[in-house]
């Protein structure tokens, strides 16, 4: 799923060029990228499908040249997860009706790919002999309240050690609720990675969102065909617009979540990516080029996000806590617990 239109890490992401299609890590490759370099150690580039926006076809394509057309599946409009899921579901069914899908975010960080690829192994044999809809859950480091949360009922234990019947879903908590999860045990991080067969995320559609399952039964006919795209186009702004998550997970009765063995982080804004990277004495993060010569003087700055062009000279003195960044002629200075507006502000400016 690679839809995003940008507006969380604005100013380096716009809807022109989102964060997916960006090396925001600065590793040498785009979020896009290493996402299909994780899955190629065990899934063929030819099985891989990208669902995003109409607009950023080309940028799929000049990024993961290995896709053919067919497999970049173009949105003309936002619809959230479940028309999306839907659209891959029913095109690929047409060649596959014994398949298993894995459904995941472009924009996730998994350094450890050895462990991802062993839990999506083990979760993709599960599935295939069982008419489940599995989830993966990521163990807490702390009380995160950027992030929705899976209850697993631990007193089940199936047939792998590391697999759980989900009892709920949880929205994403405030602080002490998000200590009580922690304490209680028994609650993961939700990542957003769902895998089931073909026919059983066919099924769950047709018993829960039983509308999108007929919009989308309709284009039978029209799935790898030239008459595809106009059948998309007509039918997408016509289907409700809602969360895989609400619409089904937290409906259904035969969802299952994995223990993940791997490292994740969801990069869904600034204040993640500052987690992760390395920070000076002071609790400050430069991606600044410029932070190894004297154009840039920072003096009692603290726990800062800072990047700035390497043509900018700035005197950064007294804050702290901040989101500073420039991209071309565009500035965002934030504080980092006022993060989640900054979608509403890029909004203001347009």
């Amino acid at each position: 799923m690679a839809g995003g239109i940008g507006s969380r890490f604005w100013p380096q992401s716009t809807a022109a060029k989102p964060k997916q299609f960006l090396d925001i890590l600065q590793m040498g490759a785009t979020m896009i990228q290493q996402t299909v370099e994780r899955v190629s150690a065990f899934c063929p580039v030819e099985r891989i499908y990208v669902v995003t926006a109409k607009a950023y076809l080309p940028l799929v394509l000049e990024q993961v040249p290995g896709l053919k057309e067919e497999q970049v599946l173009g949105e003309p409009c936002m619809r959230n997860t479940a028309p999306c899921i839907a659209y891959a579901v029913w095109k690929i069914r047409q060649i596959d009706t014994e398949g298993c899908i894995l459904v995941l975010p472009s924009d996730s960080f998994i350094p450890d790919t050895e462990n991802f690829v062993q839990n999506m192994q083990l979760g993709l044999d599960y599935v295939a002999t069982h008419p489940v809809i599995m989830t993966l859950g990521i163990q807490p480091s702390g009380p995160e309240t950027g992030y929705g949360y899976i209850e697993a009922d631990r007193s089940v234990e199936l047939e792998e050690p590391t697999l759980y019947p989900v009892r709920s879903f949880r929205e994403k908590p405030g602080l002490e609720r998000a200590q009580e999860y922690l304490a209680q045990g028994g609650f993961y991080w939700n990542a957003g990675i769902f895998m089931a067969s073909v026919a059983t995320f066919k099924q769950a559609f047709r018993d829960h969102l039983p509308q999108i399952a007929q919009q989308f039964e309709e284009g039978a006919d029209v799935y790898y065909t030239e008459k595809e795209q106009a059948f998309i186009d007509k039918l997408y702004p016509t289907c409700e617009n809602i969360s895989v998550d609400y619409g089904i997970m937290e409906k259904a009765s035969n969802i299952v979540v994995q223990e993940a063995s791997f490292s994740w982080s969801d990069l869904g804004a600034w204040n993640a990516l500052h987690e992760l990277q390395t920070k000076d004495s002071r609790g400050n993060t430069s991606f600044d080029p410029a932070s190894g010569n004297r154009k840039v003087v920072y003096e009692e700055v603290s726990d800062c996000l800072i990047s700035l062009p390497e043509s900018t000279e700035a005197v950064i003195q007294g804050v702290s806590g901040l989101i500073i960044v420039q991209s071309e002629n565009r500035l965002l200075i934030c504080r980092k617990e006022n993060e989640q507006e900054i979608k509403q502000y890029v909004l203001q400016l347009k």
